[in-house]
């Protein structure tokens, strides 16, 4: 009886011993991966020691000779490597870029527009107040020398659509009867500020063109001029097509002499040659 009585005592002191021994490892399993990853003094060799010791990584633990972090960063090699594909990437972006000359980037500027203000010179007469007489310059023969002496003329622009021809050079619609024909017969001397509507205030992009207005008067270019524009701007066919077009409307084009360039507020303004 006293025999069998001390092998119970054996039997649990042995389970009670291998119980223990089990929960303390199952205890570094759970605190060291806490330990590490909050960087707790004096428990950063606790995880190697037990793994290598036990041999195996057990509850977790990771095997031995690895380190616990808590950030895993990318090697530096790999970092500029990938750096230098995106340099490289973006070079044969740029080398297969084209670039507009300053003369295409006006030209494509004033094809979008298809609409601007056209700038006349006004002529008046006025008397010794300042009071506007007259208009549009003298109406006889009688009256050209007085006008010269004593006539002004005076920046006038009105809005005009228009389109352009394979030289670059802008035609548009005028009826006989507006002041800006008026003023044209007067004086030639003309300008055409355009801006696309989608970039408006000073901060888009515009183009004033400076030349001579002169009317289209050879057939065939006159045909083509009324087909392209009845074509882009329907509302405006009915007189092209009319056999009295000549008596009311005429095609003017503008002869280019100068183009004036400002790509936005405070930056790039040029003449462009």
């Amino acid at each position: 009886l006293e025999d069998a009585t001390k092998a119970r005592a054996m039997v649990r002191s042995s389970t009670y011993a291998r119980t223990c021994s089990w929960s303390a490892v199952l205890g570094v399993a759970f605190v060291v991966p806490l330990c590490a990853a909050f960087s707790i003094p004096g428990l950063s060799g606790i995880s190697t020691k037990v793994a290598a010791r036990n041999g195996m990584a057990l509850g977790g633990l990771r095997p031995a000779g690895l380190t616990f972090s808590a950030r895993c960063l990318r090697p530096s090699k790999c970092i500029s490597r990938s750096r230098a594909l995106q340099m490289s990437s973006e070079t044969e972006v740029e080398e297969r870029r084209l670039e507009l000359t300053l003369g295409e980037l006006c030209k494509t500027l004033v094809s979008v527009c298809t609409s601007g203000t056209l700038c006349t010179t006004l002529p008046v007469f006025e008397d010794a107040q300042g009071s506007v007489l007259e208009r549009f310059g003298p109406e006889s023969q009688a009256n050209i020398e007085k006008w010269e002496r004593d006539g002004k003329e005076y920046p006038f622009g009105t809005l005009v659509t228009y389109l352009l021809n394979e030289k670059g050079e802008p035609y548009m619609l005028l009826a006989n009867n507006a002041a800006h024909t008026r003023n044209l017969q007067n004086n030639p001397k003309v300008a055409l500020y355009a801006q696309n509507p989608k970039s408006p205030g000073q901060a888009g992009a515009r183009v004033t063109l400076v030349g001579e207005i002169q009317k289209i008067t050879s057939p065939a270019e006159l045909k083509d001029c009324k087909e392209f524009y009845a074509d882009r701007f329907p509302e405006q066919a009915a007189p092209l097509e009319d056999e009295r077009f000549e008596r009311f409307f005429s095609m003017y084009k503008i002869q280019l002499k100068d183009i004036y360039y400002v790509s936005g507020f405070g930056v790039t303004t040029c003449w462009v040659a």
